[in-house]
């Protein structure tokens, strides 16, 4: 008796595992199925998109080829890439043509499509398929178009800035390439001379302007921009700041002293705006760096 219980548990279990296959293989066949008709609708759609293209009929090709995914291809990784039909490849390709066309015939300007530049194919190599050619001509007008705008764009920037330049005296933070353009007009002296930054040496230029409201003034240039203004004065003061662009005094008088030291400055001390610059130009003339800040930090 228990023996015939047995072999009904496991004929029983068997065909439930031959169910079970079946049931496994029946969904698979059925989503195998699915999928290829859903290619098949696709490749149906991609046709008359291009059809609708051909004559000129732009909206319905848009409204065809987003129905289908542009990221078939990747989709289609879990299903054999032979299931796909390869013109669907072409999809985004051909609908940012289509897109372009429709903006195009509605009346927009070509300055406004410039985001097709990034939507079609490089290179003709790349893609072969329909409107190849069309769309590498396209490309190439609007990025022809591109190019002209920006550099319009960049050249009426350039204007605006140059023209508020013309009317101010320099300013930290402006273009070395601007300095004869201000105000003061051109400079009467320029002069370049080395300095270290982080362990590298480096070049600045600086510009000089006498007699601007009885004053000498002067702009010191780093990495193509100016860094800061000087203001010359013969006086005491050594601490002489403009609230204009943040002019800093030189402090010096006109026999070269500082306003608050008697000693001369034999290593022009007030040329430097910190005393690291000042030590490892002048590493020679001083026992040591504290040295140095020391004579730095009285002259200022």
């Amino acid at each position: 008796m228990r023996k015939k219980i047995n072999t009904y548990v496991m004929l029983g279990a068997f065909v439930v595992l031959i169910a079970m296959l079946y049931a496994g293989i029946h969904s698979a066949l059925k989503a195998e199925n699915e999928w290829q008709q859903q290619m098949e609708d696709y490749e149906e759609d991609y046709k008359k998109a291009v059809e609708a293209v051909h004559a000129e009929n732009y909206a319905t090709a848009v409204d065809l080829l987003e129905k289908i995914p542009e990221d078939l291809m990747e989709t289609a990784s879990v299903e054999p890439l032979d299931s796909v039909p390869r013109c669907l490849a072409n999809v985004k390709y051909v609908r940012a043509y289509a897109k372009y066309c429709e903006n195009i015939a509605s009346g927009e300007d070509i300055d406004s499509q410039y985001w097709v530049i990034h939507k079609l194919p490089s290179e003709t190599a790349e893609y072969n398929g329909d409107f190849a050619e069309e769309m590498q001509e396209i490309k190439k007008i609007v990025q022809e178009r591109y190019e002209a705008e920006k550099r319009r764009k960049e050249k009426e920037e350039e204007e605006r800035y140059k023209e508020e330049i013309r009317k101010d005296q320099p300013f930290r933070g402006m273009e070395q390439r601007y300095i004869s353009i201000t105000k003061w007009g051109p400079y009467d002296r320029r002069t370049e001379e080395n300095y270290r930054e982080n362990g590298e040496v480096k070049k600045q230029v600086t510009y000089t302007w006498r007699n601007i409201g009885g004053s000498v003034y002067s702009a010191v240039c780093r990495d193509g921009e100016v860094v800061d203004l000087i203001r010359y004065v013969s006086s005491s003061s050594n601490s002489y700041r403009g609230k204009s662009r943040g002019y800093s005094s030189s402090g010096r008088s006109s026999s070269g002293k500082s306003g608050n030291s008697s000693r001369k400055d034999e290593y022009d001390v007030y040329d430097y705006d910190d005393p690291e610059d000042f030590y490892y130009d002048h590493e020679d003339e001083f026992d040591s760096f504290e040295d140095a800040e020391d004579y730095w930090d009285e002259a200022q």
